[in-house]
């Protein structure tokens, strides 16, 4: 009973590493980094150029004002940090396996959009170029929109103070200031980059284009490695330049606030009350030009393919048990792994071979294999093979069977059936057949010829019988074929034997004077020209007659005394027939006189 118990821990624990490869494993999750960044310029107005105030001065030209331009510029900048988690099982990067890979895409804190704003104005004034400009900007904390994202920030820029009091240790200001909040409405196409998965140069996924639109967004890069791919060689997992394109508009909300600020002596200035916002206005909305983002490039190994540690999962099919000598039996191998699997490599790239005891060969999971001949014995032996099952990778197994395989009686045809004349040879000829291809070469024959009159049959595939009598009803001859087995096969041929016809031929005198004795006589022949002896013939001459039995010569002679009258008569010499011979009979004129 504890034999048992290992024993079934142990399929149980084999079944565990089959069934379960990933169960015995540690998730691993490696990071692909994508700073993405990118700028875009866009003109909110341009004004001029303008020209205008030519001044004369007592009769002095002293020239104008023109070339005069005015233009607000803004300018934006996004920089996003964000990342690619792959993560997997150890175990299942392993030829045979499905690597349960995922990319998990996600933004990264630190995000943020840089918006400046530049006004710039230019002017030749009577002669002097002035091209002053003014810059000025905010940063929002802001990332790249998968789709859309909203963002803003509020900056003060101050205008001016009013003291209303100054004392020796310090000063109280009234401090106006025009606060801009920043908005910027954002739409995005999400993030997009050639992904592509090799080993060795051999590919694995891709090269596929990949879209993150979510935050985070999981895809799944499950994909099975196949066996043929290279063992012990790197798996590196690569991810093109990142890039996306961001469009929108930014909106500035200007106001006009006003505080009361401490300004010390010694120290920095401090808010006493405030600000407070006396006015503000959203400026209309600007759309900016498409930001075009990007990151380089990025690619890890995630570690080297581990080579395939399950032989094939196999056991056989059900074998029938009615199989019989030179008849195809159907073979079969099963999968026992996940799914009905032969194989975590897969069914295609199996090699599988059966050899069998007669020498012969199949290939493939389904063959149809002919045993020749059933082993000797009651009931037959099985026969018995073996099929061996080897993966890409060169790890198999071997299952060895046995299939019974029975004999089958042979079949045998003894011919059509036959009319002949007793005492004529007659040639028999058996067709004999046996479903086994050696018991086919060796049958052998043995004929009754159901002939009383010879009780010996013969043996032979040909053979021949001479029936000595006719009957009315036919002999049957039956022929009965053996295998070496001791199995048979029976059948059986008609044989109608008949009489010989006769020929009967008087011989004797044709004329004779009254009184005289003479010697009359015939011959009797069969239809083969054989004579007929001891065959009874009577002699009719007129009134008269007279019998005698034919010699083996088949002539039959008897003397008559004449007692007639002169005249013409006729002689008649007649067969009357027999057990083996047709009746006959021969007339001739005879004349009695001198």
């Amino acid at each position: 009973m504890k034999g048992r118990l290992r024993v079934a821990l142990a399929a149980a624990a084999g079944a565990l590493l089959v069934f379960a490869p990933s169960a015995l494993g540690a998730p691993v999750t490696k990071t692909l980094s994508f700073p993405l960044s990118g700028s875009s310029s866009t003109n909110i107005f341009a004004l001029g150029p303008f020209q205008c105030c030519a001044v004369n001065v007592f009769g002095v030209d002293l020239g104008d004002i023109h070339d005069v331009t005015l233009s607000l510029d803004m300018d934006t900048a996004l920089t996003s940090p964000t990342h690619s988690d792959l993560t997997f099982t150890d175990t299942n990067l392993r030829q045979g396996r499905t690597l349960d890979l995922t990319n998990t895409y996600s933004k990264d804190p630190g995000g943020k959009l840089d918006v400046k704003y530049t006004l710039a104005f230019h002017a030749n004034i009577y002669g002097f170029v002035v091209d002053p400009s003014k810059s000025v900007g905010d940063t929002l904390d802001c990332s790249v929109p998968l789709l859309t994202q909203h963002c803003e920030h509020t900056t003060d820029i101050g205008l001016f103070d009013i003291t209303v009091l100054d004392i020796l240790v310090g000063s109280v200001k009234v401090h106006f200031s025009v606060p801009i909040t920043t908005k910027a409405d954002l739409t995005g196409d999400g993030v997009s980059s050639i992904r592509t998965m090799v080993v060795a140069g051999n590919p694995i996924l891709g090269p596929g284009n990949l879209t993150f639109t979510s935050d985070p967004f999981v895809q799944d890069e499950s994909t099975f490695l196949n066996c043929s791919l290279p063992a012990n060689e790197p798996v590196n997992y690569a991810m093109d330049t990142a890039t996306t394109h961001v469009d929108g508009g930014v909106t500035e909300n200007v106001g006009l606030a006003v505080s009361v600020v401490g300004s010390p002596a010694i120290g920095p200035d401090f808010t006493i009350l405030g600000p407070f916002d006396i006015f503000s206005f959203d400026l209309p909305t600007k759309t900016i030009n498409t930001i075009n983002t990007s990151a380089p490039g990025q690619n890890i190994d995630l570690g080297n393919l581990l080579p395939n540690n399950v032989a094939p999962t196999v056991a056989m099919d059900a074998i029938p048990s009615d199989g019989t000598e030179g008849s195809p039996i159907q073979l079969a191998v099963i999968g026992t792994g996940p799914g009905g699997s032969l194989s975590p490599c897969g069914d295609a790239g199996l090699s599988i071979q059966w050899s069998f005891d007669d020498g012969g060969t199949a290939f493939g999971k389904v063959v149809h294999h002919s045993f020749p001949d059933n082993l000797l014995g009651v009931p037959s032996p099985p026969r018995s093979g073996h099929v061996v099952i080897t993966d890409p990778t060169g790890l198999s197994q071997t299952i060895d069977f046995s299939v019974p395989v029975a004999n089958v009686p042979p079949t045998v045809g003894a011919g059509p059936d036959k009319t002949t004349l007793w005492g004529v040879p007659v040639s028999f000829h058996a067709n004999g057949a046996d479903q086994g291809p050696i018991d086919n070469a060796s049958l052998l024959y043995a004929w009754d010829f159901g002939d009383p009159n010879s009780l010996i049959g013969a043996s032979g595939q040909d053979v021949s019988h001479i029936y000595s009598m006719p009957r009315a009803t036919p002999y049957v001859a039956a022929v009965i074929v053996s295998d070496h087995d001791g199995a048979t096969g029976t059948s059986t041929v008609q044989v109608n034997v008949l009489k010989r016809e006769t020929t009967m031929s008087y011989t004797g005198p044709t004329s004779s004077n009254s009184s005289k004795t003479i010697t009359l006589s015939a011959s009797l022949v069969d239809e083969l020209g054989f004579p007929v002896s001891g065959a009874p013939v009577v002699f009719t001459l007129g009134v008269q007659s007279v019998s005698a039995n034919t010699d083996g010569s088949g002539v039959a002679t008897a003397a008559l005394k004449l007692s007639q009258k002169h005249g013409s008569y006729t002689v008649k010499a007649a067969f009357a027939g027999n057990a083996k011979y047709l009746a006959s009979s021969n007339d001739q004129p005879f004349t009695i006189g001198p």
